[in-house]
C-alpha cells in the first residue's frame, strides 16, 4: 500500500561503520542519537551489532526500550530532564545532561532513595542559546556544588550543544572555551573529568578537517547516520566521506498529472495552515500531485525528488505538488515517485500511521 517509507538497513549499517571509524581515528567516543527514528528496534540492533555501546535520546521511553533490548549498553538523556520524569531517569538512564541546580538536587534525592549514583554532564551554553549555563564562573560553582554536596550524583563531565537552536557552527574557538571551563572545574574539584562532550553531528565537521580540539572526547551523533546529503550549510559529506548513503526513501503515487498556471487565480489570502505564501509566476508548467502531505511526512519542503529535473512546488495536509516541466519522465496517474527525506521528515514519517514502513 502506498505511500511507503523504505528504510535501507545495509545503508544504515554502512554509515554506522564509517562514522564509528571516524570517531575512533580521532579518539572520540561515539554516542548514537536515536531519537530521529524513534529508537526502532531494527536500527538499534544494527548499531549494537556494529559495536555502538551508548545511545542517546531526548525521550526516556526510547531509552527504556533500549535497556530492554541491550541491558548492558549505556543510555544518555540529551534533553534536560523534567522533574516529573526523574523516577524513570534513575531507572533507565545512565547519564543525564543537566543545567539546573534544582533538578540536580531532586535527582540526587531520588538517586539516594533508589541506592544509586547517577552520572551527569553539566551543559555549557557557548552561544547557541538553548540549554546550558552561559557564565563560566556559575557553571564552575555548580560543578563544585555537585561534586562536594550531592553524594548520589557523579559529575562525569561537561558538554555543549551547538546549531540546533541558534544555528551556531561548532568551531575550534567556541569548543576551546568548553575546554577552558573543564580546566577551571578540574582545578576546583581536584580531579579530571571523564567526558568533554563537544556537540552533535555538526561537530563532526571538525573531525574531518582535523581541527577538533584534542580534549573533546565525546560526540552525540544522529543525523549523519541517516541523512548525510541533507545537513545544510555544513560540509558536503559525500565529498569528504563519499561512502555515506541516505537511508530513508519515501515512495508516493501520482494522483494527478496536468499543465496549470504557476500563479494562483483570484485574491490571495493564506493557505490552509494560515501561512502567507509568495508565488512566482512562471507561466503554465506541467506538474503532478502525489498522495503524500503534511499528515504523512511533515513539511513537504523537506522532501527531495530522485528526479533531479523536478522540484517541490508546495502542498497541503494530504498533497504534494511537484513541478515536472523540465523532466524527461512522462508522469502518468498511478506512477510512483521516489523522494529522499531530511531529518524533520524522517522524525515525523517514522511515527506516521499513514506510511507503510518497509525495511530492505
Amino acid at each position: 500500500m502506498n505511500p511507503k517509507l523504505i528504510i535501507d538497513k545495509e545503508a544504515f549499517r554502512n554509515n554506522t561503520r564509517i562514522i564509528k571509524k571516524l570517531c575512533e581515528d580521532n579518539n572520540v567516543s561515539l554516542c548514537a542519537v536515536v531519537k530521529v527514528f524513534h529508537a526502532m528496534d531494527e536500527l538499534i540492533t544494527i548499531l549494537h551489532e556494529e559495536g555502538i555501546s551508548e545511545y542517546a535520546s531526548s525521550r526516556v521511553v526510547q531509552l527504556k526500550n533500549i535497556k530492554k533490548l541491550y541491558p548492558q549498553d549505556k543510555t544518555l538523556l540529551i534533553r534536560i530532564p523534567m522533574i516529573s520524569e526523574l523516577e524513570d531517569v534513575i531507572k533507565y538512564v545512565d547519564t543525564t545532561l543537566i543545567s539546573e541546580k534544582d533538578t540536580l538536587v531532586k535527582l540526587n534525592e531520588i538517586a539516594k532513595e533508589n541506592n544509586k549514583v547517577q552520572n551527569v554532564i553539566i551543559m555549557e551554553d557557548l552561544g547557541d542559546l538553548r540549554e546550558g549555563i552561559i557564565d563560566q564562573d556559575k557553571l564552575t560553582s555548580l560543578a563544585v556544588f555537585t561534586e562536594n554536596e550531592l553524594k548520589n550524583i557523579h559529575l562525569k563531565g561537561i558538554g555543549t550543544n551547538l546549531t540546533c537552536y541558534g544555528s551556531i557552527r561548532p568551531t575550534e574557538t567556541n569548543l576551546n572555551k568548553l575546554i577552558d571551563t573543564k580546566h577551571m572545574i578540574e582545578k576546583e574539584i581536584g580531579r579530571n573529568l571523564e567526558i568533554v562532550s563537544g556537540g552533535a553531528t555538526t561537530s563532526t565537521e571538525l573531525l574531518i578537517d582535523g581541527n577538533m580540539p584534542k580534549e573533546i572526547n565525546h560526540l552525540r551523533v544522529g543525523g549523519l547516520f541517516t541523512t548525510p546529503e541533507y545537513i545544510k550549510e555544513f560540509k558536503n559529506w559525500k565529498d569528504y566521506l563519499p561512502e555515506l548513503k541516505n537511508v530513508f526513501t519515501v515512495e508516493a503515487e501520482v494522483i494527478e498529472s496536468n499543465t496549470k498556471p504557476t500563479y494562483p487565480i483570484g485574491e490571495i489570502v493564506v493557505d490552509g495552515f494560515g501561512n502567507k505564501i509568495e508565488y512566482e509566476d512562471k507561466g503554465d508548467r506541467k506538474r503532478i500531485i502525489i498522495a503524500l502531505g503534511k499528515c504523512d511526512i511533515g513539511g513537504y519542503l523537506q522532501l527531495y525528488p530522485h528526479d533531479k529535473k523536478s522540484y517541490i512546488l508546495g502542498g497541503s495536509s494530504d498533497h504534494t505538488i511537484i513541478d515536472v516541466d523540465d523532466s524527461s519522465i512522462n508522469y502518468k496517474v498511478g506512477d510512483i515517485v521516489k523522494l529522499d527525506l531530511d531529518y524533520e521528515s524522517i522524525m515525523i514519517g517514522t511515527q506516521s500511521k499513514y506510511l507503510n514502513i518497509i525495511f530492505k
